[in-house]
C-alpha cells in the first residue's frame, strides 16, 4: 500500500511501547492510492452495480446528494458521534496498523486507515479520503478492534465512485460517516452503537446504503444509531440480503432510520441462503416506496414506529 522510501514518522500510541515503522506505517498523502489494485477494484465495482441493478427491480429514480431540515430533534448519536468539536488532532497521511494492541489517538488522517492486527483501538480520530474504495478497512480476520468517536469523510462528489466509509469487523462506538456511497459494510461479529451515517454522496450512479450487509455475514448488531438518507431515493438505510450467502443473526434495534427507497430491507431474493434479522424498537422514516421490503426472509418485527408520528408500524 505504501513505499517505505516515502514513509514519514509520527507519534502513535502503542499498548506497550513505541512501534517500529513495520507496525504502523504512515504514508505521505501525495503517495496515497486505492486500497486494492485497479483490476480487482474494477471487478468488485462492476459486480456491486450489477447486483444493485437487479436488486432494485422497478426502481429507476433521480436522487439528491445533500439533505437538511430534519423535523425531529437530533438524537444522542447525531450529537455525540465523531470527533468532539475542539478536539486537537495531529496531521497524518495514510496509516496501516500491523502490530497487535496498537492505540491510535488524536490523528487527522488525510488518506486511508487499514487495520491488519488484533486488539487495535482507534479513538478521537478523523479519516478523510476521496481516493479509496474503503476509507477505513479492517481485515476480516482481525479481532478485538474498537473505534470510539471517529469521523470518516469520503469527500462526497469529489470522492471515489462506490466507496465504503468503513469495511470490516469491529466494535464501532460513536462513529460518524459521511460523503460515501455506503456508510458501514460490517463483517461478521461487528457491533455499531451510537453512530451516525448522514449526508451520503458519491459520483457515478450510486445506490446508497447506510448499513450494507450483502450476505456471508452473521452476528451483526446495529443499535442506538441514526442512519439518515433523507432526500435520497436509492436505496436503504439498512440493507440485509443474501447476495453473497446467508445473513444470520442480524439485529437492528433502537435506531432512527430515515429515507431512501425502502428504508430497511431483508431481501432473500437471490438464492436459497437464509436470512434471519430482527428489527425492533426502531423509529423509521418512510422511504420513497415504503418503510420496509421484507421477502424470502425470517424477520422478527416488533416495536417499530413511524419516526414522525410515533404510530406503530406493522410488517
Amino acid at each position: 500500500m505504501f513505499n517505505l522510501s516515502r514513509t514519514r514518522s509520527i507519534v502513535v500510541l502503542a499498548a506497550a511501547a513505541s512501534l517500529p515503522i513495520a507496525a504502523v506505517a504512515i504514508t505521505d498523502p501525495a503517495a496515497q492510492a486505492s486500497d486494492q489494485p485497479l483490476s480487482s477494484k474494477a471487478r468488485v465495482h462492476h459486480k456491486h452495480h450489477h447486483k444493485k441493478h437487479h436488486r432494485k427491480h422497478h426502481h429507476k429514480h433521480h436522487h439528491k446528494h445533500r439533505h437538511h431540515h430534519k423535523s425531529a430533534p437530533a438524537t444522542r448519536a447525531e450529537v455525540e458521534a465523531g470527533v468532539a468539536p475542539g478536539h486537537r488532532l495531529r496531521s497524518s497521511g495514510s496509516v496501516t496498523v500491523s502490530k497487535p494492541g496498537t492505540v491510535i489517538d488524536g490523528l487527522d488522517i488525510n488518506g486511508t486507515l487499514t487495520i491488519a492486527a488484533n486488539n487495535v483501538t482507534v479513538k478521537n480520530t478523523r479519516v478523510t479520503s476521496g481516493n479509496a474504495y474503503n476509507i477505513v478497512k479492517v481485515d476480516d480476520s482481525a479481532t478485538g478492534v474498537t473505534f470510539d468517536h471517529v469521523t470518516v469523510d469520503g469527500k462526497g462528489m469529489n470522492g471515489t465512485e462506490g466507496a465504503n466509509g468503513i469495511y470490516g469487523p469491529g466494535t464501532y462506538n460513536a462513529v460518524a460517516v459521511s460523503g460515501v456511497e455506503n456508510g458501514f459494510v460490517p463483517s461478521s461479529g461487528a457491533t455499531i452503537t451510537g453512530s451516525w451515517v448522514h449526508n451520503l454522496a458519491s459520483p457515478g450512479s450510486p445506490h446508497y446504503d447506510g448499513i450494507q450487509i450483502d450476505g456471508a455475514r452473521s452476528n451483526i448488531t446495529v443499535k442506538n444509531s441514526t442512519v439518515d438518507l433523507t432526500g435520497l431515493t436509492q436505496t436503504s438505510a439498512v440493507m440485509v440480503d443474501n447476495y453473497f450467502g446467508a445473513a444470520t443473526n442480524i439485529t437492528i434495534t433502537g435506531n432512527r432510520l430515515l429515507g431512501a427507497g425502502y428504508t430497511v430491507y431483508a431481501d432473500g431474493q437471490f438464492n436459497s441462503n437464509p436470512i434471519t434479522v430482527t428489527y425492533a424498537n426502531n423509529r423509521i422514516g418512510k422511504g420513497q416506496w415504503g418503510y420496509a421490503l421484507l421477502r424470502s426472509s425470517t424477520v422478527s418485527w416488533s416495536g417499530n414506529t413511524d419516526a414522525r408520528s410515533g404510530h406503530a408500524l406493522g410488517r
